[in-house]
């Protein structure tokens, strides 16, 4: 399945020429945002794939085009599963601050700029190093009215999402033209991103060669197109306000 056709987008990213990347959500009383491309120098390659240098070893996570390309293929699976347009799902002030937290490649945080003309927004993510979201924030921890964190628990550790994942049952398949276009998505997501998964825990953990781990995952890919096997994951939203806060 061609992926470029699925998504509508061209094959690959063109480098951007500019020092800066700037976007601006057109409203005359906010200010645009903006970040400087990242260093290349905190980069490292392992098992042929790139990934950030800081913090070497936590993260197990890719940082290469690729990956960046999966990421956008999360947004849109998630976009498809909740039936829904709808880029926030709270009330928020006007002139609100909006932070997204592990902004992947800022696809939520640009289509928020270009819809919401009313809000400011930062992203932020080890692609463009602002700060250590699991330290202490420089950003404030007072500041924000909207904060946005998708698919973190690949990237923090957390014993709640473990327990959750163990208690999970094999669910049968849902006989519904919708649910089926989420499974759709579900499988050319998870399919493309087996090996970016597999890649720091078989070769930091188990001391896997290169071929060995593409090779499993190449067998793990075949299975997952397997339409024998119904399974599939709970998507969670969470929606939570800060006690006593300020009305709107």
């Amino acid at each position: 399945m061609d992926i470029c056709f699925i998504i509508d987008q061209e094959p690959s990213r063109k480098a951007p020429t500019s020092s800066e990347y700037l976007v601006c959500n057109g409203s005359p009383s906010m200010s645009c945002f903006y970040s400087k491309p990242p260093d290349r120098s905190l980069f490292v390659e392992e098992n042929g794939r790139i990934y950030h240098g800081y913090r070497r070893g936590v993260y197990m996570l890719l940082c290469d085009e690729k990956e960046q390309d999966c990421l956008d293929l999360f947004y849109k699976l998630f976009t498809v599963a909740r039936v829904s347009a709808s880029l926030i799902y709270v009330l928020y002030s006007r002139n609100g601050r909006f932070l997204d937290v592990g902004c992947g490649t800022g696809i939520w945080a640009i289509d928020v700029v270009h819809e919401y003309f009313d809000v400011f927004v930062v992203g932020v993510d080890l692609f463009y190093v602002f700060f250590d979201f699991e330290s202490s924030w420089i950003l404030g921890e007072d500041f924000w009215d909207f904060i946005y964190l998708q698919m973190g628990c690949s990237s923090i550790i957390s014993n709640l999402a473990v327990m959750i994942m163990m208690r999970l049952s094999l669910n049968a398949w849902y006989c519904d033209g919708y649910e089926r276009k989420v499974v759709r998505w579900y499988n050319l997501v998870f399919s493309e991103s087996l090996e970016m998964f597999s890649l720091v825990s078989f070769s930091r953990v188990f001391k896997w060669l290169l071929d060995r781990i593409r090779y499993l995952a190449a067998e793990a890919k075949s299975e997952v197109f397997n339409k024998e096997f119904y399974v599939y994951d709970i998507l969670y939203i969470y929606q939570a306000r800060k006690p006593g806060g300020r009305a709107h």
